[in-house]
C-alpha cells in the first residue's frame, strides 16, 4: 500500500530535519492505520538507522528521533 500524503511545514530548519519529520509522520500513519510493518522509502536510510540504535540521539535531529521512538513504544 502506497499512502500519498502532503503537509505544509513552514518551521523545519534543515533538510534532514525534513526526512526525520517525514518519518515521523510515516510512522505516526502506520500506527493510525494499524499496520505492523512500514516500510520508508527514499533517501532516509540515515534517519531510519538512528530511529533503530538505542540510547539518546544528540544530533540535530535528536528530538525528532526522540518522538518517532515514544510513538513506537507507546
Amino acid at each position: 500500500m502506497l499512502g500519498p500524503s502532503t503537509i505544509l511545514h513552514d518551521s523545519i530548519p534543515t533538510a534532514f530535519a525534513a526526512k526525520a519529520t517525514v518519518c515521523f509522520q510515516v510512522i505516526q500513519m502506520g500506527l493510525n492505520l494499524r499496520l505492523w510493518l512500514v516500510k520508508i522509502g527514499g533517501d532516509a536510510l540515515s534517519v531510519v538507522r538512528k530511529l533503530q540504535k538505542g540510547g539518546l540521539d544528540r544530533s540535530e535531529i535528536g528530538s525528532y528521533i526522540t518522538d518517532s521512538k515514544y510513538l513506537c513504544v507507546s
